[in-house]
């Protein structure tokens, strides 16, 4: 969803199927979900590409959302949870698998976790169109990662790890 100062509202971004995919032909991530991407785009793009993981739906145990099994290139997903929450931890679990991270015993460390926790949120949340949702919303988390797609931790790991980084002097002042 994107702000529209034109008319003051949020409206939803009609998906994009263009020549972007999620995993190149190499199986490598894009640096970018396509904006209006859901769960089932994505699965099903993913499964157009070569070298693709398995993608797998279960029921998990307590509050594990989902894993990565190396020795099988097999993601599992808790089916149990909403299509957001299975949108940002395919690509958790993704970001994951291109840093051969096998998180099927558990969690790995914390600078593994923390460099996933912060490269998930900058393939699903572009920079614009934060800042728009930022000022649309008074910086409500809640109300931001239902206009951006995405859960409120993936907003909170975007503040903590992608917008200190983020060169400030090249940003554009936004007068809304």
């Amino acid at each position: 969803m994107l702000f529209d100062p034109t008319v003051g509202v949020v409206a939803a971004v009609k998906p994009t199927y263009g020549p972007a995919p999620i995993l190149d032909q190499y199986g490598m991530l894009a640096d970018h979900v396509p904006t209006g991407w859901s769960y089932g785009m994505m699965r099903m793009n993913i499964y157009e590409t070569p070298h693709h993981p398995d993608i797998r739906s279960f029921d998990l145990p307590g509050d594990l959302a989902g894993f990565y099994r190396l020795d099988l290139d097999l993601i599992v997903i808790d089916k149990s949870m909403d299509y957001t929450r299975k949108r940002c931890t395919l690509v958790h679990e993704l970001v994951h698998r291109q840093h051969r991270d096998d998180t099927s015993r558990g969690r790995c460390g914390g600078q593994a976790e923390r460099q996933c926790q912060a490269q998930t949120a900058r393939m699903l949340i572009r920079l614009d169109d934060y800042i728009i949702a930022e000022h649309a919303y008074d910086g409500d988390i809640t109300l931001m990662a239902d206009a951006l797609n995405v859960t409120t931790q993936i907003v909170e790991h975007y503040r903590r790890y992608v917008i200190p980084t983020i060169n400030r002097s090249s940003l554009i002042d936004l007068d809304f």
